[in-house]
């Protein structure tokens, strides 16, 4: 299982947008890891066959690649309105800033419609629980300050950590 916990972590791929998130410790390249794993997780989860379940990987690299797509689309008009001047400027960046939400907000939309159609209702229920418990497991690990490749800290909750730090020493030469 510590195999799965350096697969697990991503830096935007399940903590929302970009704009909303503190510095994240872990790798871009970790994406489709975690990515991968969750995919995984949720075709064991729901026992799907091995068509079925390509279908669904296709789909959430499709979707995940349109979020990080418009949460940098976010990201850049939120700059934009920064450093304008004049009213019609900012007014349009304004304009430009609320598109960009919306369009981030209507993805998550048309998840729900797409893995309806592609699992069914039952199934697309049982997704987006596993995704959620996923998300929230990782959040949590991300959040506790655990080691990411400790042994078993995904299943079991702990760190390796053998204690708190002890204060630091002043050395004086």
């Amino acid at each position: 299982m510590s195999f799965v916990l350096t697969l697990l972590f991503s830096g935007s791929l399940f903590r929302g947008p970009v704009w909303a998130q503190s510095p994240s410790p872990v790798l871009p390249k970790e994406n489709s890891r975690v990515e991968e794993l969750m995919i995984w997780q949720i075709s064991e989860s729901l026992d799907l066959p091995v068509k079925l379940e390509a279908k669904l990987s296709q789909l959430i690299h499709e979707l995940n690649s349109k979020k990080s797509e418009l949460s940098r689309n976010v990201e850049t008009s939120l700059k934009a309105l920064e450093g304008q001047k004049d009213a019609a400027a900012t007014q349009l960046a304004l304009r430009q800033y609320r598109r960009a939400l919306q369009a981030y907000g209507d993805i998550s939309l048309q998840e729900v419609d797409r893995m309806r159609e592609l699992l069914g209702h039952q199934k697309a229920a049982q997704y987006f629980l596993v995704k959620g418990n996923f998300t929230n497991r990782i959040r949590q690990l991300l959040g506790s300050g655990q080691r990411l490749d400790a042994p078993n800290s995904m299943e079991q909750g702990r760190s390796d950590r053998t204690g708190p730090l002890s204060e630091p020493k002043l050395i004086e030469e």
